[in-house]
């Protein structure tokens, strides 16, 4: 470890030719699209659950593994909903100009 320390200590980085905050700082926006999707989510969730409970109790269903099953999907399907594809990489065309590819 003590020898890794002082290898990183003597490497030298270079610069980036362009500096990239300013761009990236102009396009976030203050509460975001994030924000928003949170506070619609839990709006819906929370009656969304207590419909599926009015449902539990108004009518019996014949296999308790839908007591499981229903919820843990939405729960799934809203999660993937706020959070989106977490493997996608989207970028504009002049955003993969910039960086050469």
């Amino acid at each position: 470890m003590t020898r890794m320390h002082a290898s990183l200590e003597h490497l030298t980085y270079d610069a980036p030719a362009a500096d990239l905050w300013p761009g990236v700082e102009a396009r976030l926006q203050p509460g975001g699209r994030s924000a928003s999707r949170e506070t619609l989510a839990l709006a819906l969730i929370v009656p969304a659950a207590l419909a599926w409970r009015a449902l539990q109790v108004s009518f019996d269903l014949p296999l308790p593994v839908w007591n499981v099953i229903v919820p843990l999907a939405a729960g799934v399907i809203v999660l993937r909903w706020l959070a989106g594809d977490p493997l996608a990489i989207s970028a504009s065309t002049p955003e993969l100009h910039q960086e050469g590819a």
